[in-house]
């Protein structure tokens, strides 16, 4: 093998991916790529499973793992070095944080359920600034914020942000009324 394949990297879910191979040897080379050391069969979103150039289209997270090919001539036959491929899904809503109306002393609570591969980070905001836990404030950076014995002052929207290593989306507010 004269060029082995390069790592696939991390990839967002619905995006393609190209493994290549340069070998070199008496002819006819042929070429058998695999995942997790099972063989690939062209068909679907696979394309070059018997080539030197191995295509997937609209990955998915079950397309995380290692790839490699064997190249073989009518003497023998070489095992390429493992590319790896990371598939992540985006963050997204699955429940998004619902308005409120509580009784001054009562507590507030904001959740979200969100969707996407893991780890997912999140940020809480009232009024587009950031909040901190600390005081009557606890979850600001989970998926469930809590506003203990809540005051007219904490009045506002509140939005959450979620990521993860491939993307971000923030929710737009939702209203707190005391």
């Amino acid at each position: 093998i004269s060029a082995q394949p390069q790592n696939g990297g991390i990839r967002v879910a619905g995006s393609n991916v190209t493994f290549s191979v340069s070998a070199l040897g008496q002819a006819p080379l042929s070429y058998q790529w695999r995942f997790n050391r099972t063989n690939l069969l062209n068909g679907g979103r696979i394309t070059g499973a018997t080539t030197a150039n191995l295509s997937l289209s609209a990955l998915t997270t079950a397309d995380s793992g290692s790839y490699d090919v064997v190249v073989t001539t009518v003497y023998a036959a070489v095992t390429s070095q493992v590319a790896t491929l990371s598939v992540f899904d985006p963050p997204g809503i699955s429940v998004p944080p619902q308005p409120a109306a509580v009784i001054v002393g009562s507590n507030a609570v904001f959740s979200v359920t969100a969707t996407g591969s893991a780890p997912l980070g999140y940020r809480w905001r009232k009024d587009g600034v950031a909040l901190s836990n600390g005081g009557r404030i606890s979850g600001a950076t989970s998926n469930r914020l809590t506003i203990a014995s809540a005051v007219t002052n904490d009045e506002g929207g509140y939005s959450v942000s979620m990521s993860n290593i491939v993307g971000a989306l923030t929710r737009p507010a939702a209203a707190l009324r005391v």
